[in-house]
């Protein structure tokens, strides 16, 4: 029986492509001081529609592929992974060599626009696998640091594991009022998996050349 699999392995070798993902999460309150249980399930961040978000993945070097819109939030397939537009939150994660962070005065901007302000931010990525590759403000960490510092001067970097092999790089700014008398409770966990030097015949598993893949991305 002849072997249909692809030889993968020299084509994936032609080219560098960086897998490790920033992830950018930012949430909102109010600033009037109203609980953002009263913002409507379409205001807020929500009051803003393709044209707008096709803007904002503009300024990383993306645009936006499918759109689907879901009871509780928005969800945008981009061109190097995915947006979620929440009416107190924006979630976006972008990969290869996109300039994520150039989005983040227009995000704010347009939160400000619609009366809220920042009530948490966290960047985070694992640390590249072709760091020379990438541009400004994404050369190192360092460099991040400085250009979300400029924006969020009670922000704060760490950095989990060791420098010399695989880490994780967070900057948090956390501006979440807790204590006596608010209704503010952490119950927020996250896990990352990340899955890298894959056997390439293995990796097709994963991946499928179909022309409808995207559209099952966001079918129920």
């Amino acid at each position: 029986m002849p072997n249909n699999t692809p030889d993968v392995s020299s084509e994936l070798a032609l080219f560098n492509f960086e897998g490790s993902e920033k992830k950018m999460e930012i949430c909102f309150v109010p600033e009037d001081g109203t609980h953002v249980s009263e913002i409507p399930w379409d205001a807020g961040m929500r009051t803003y529609r393709r044209q707008h978000w096709d803007e904002v993945v503009g300024l990383l070097n993306g645009c936006i592929l499918l759109e689907d819109v879901e009871e509780h939030y928005d969800v945008y397939l981009i061109s190097e992974s995915s947006l979620f537009v929440y009416k107190d939150r924006v979630v976006i994660l972008t990969c290869g060599t996109t300039t994520l962070l150039k989005t983040l005065s227009e995000i704010l901007g347009s939160a400000e626009r619609v009366g809220l302000k920042v009530s948490y931010f966290q960047y985070s990525r694992k640390n590249f696998l072709f760091p020379e590759e990438q541009v400004y403000p994404h050369s190192s960490f360092d460099q991040e640091v400085q250009y979300m510092s400029q924006i969020f001067e009670d922000g704060r970097p760490h950095v989990f594991g060791p420098l010399t092999t695989d880490h994780w790089c967070v900057f948090v700014a956390d501006r979440i009022e807790r204590g006596v008398g608010k209704e503010t409770v952490d119950k927020e966990q996250t896990l990352n998996v990340y899955m890298y030097d894959i056997d390439a015949e293995v990796a097709q598993l994963f991946m499928r050349a179909d022309p409808l893949i995207i559209p099952s991305i966001l079918a129920p």
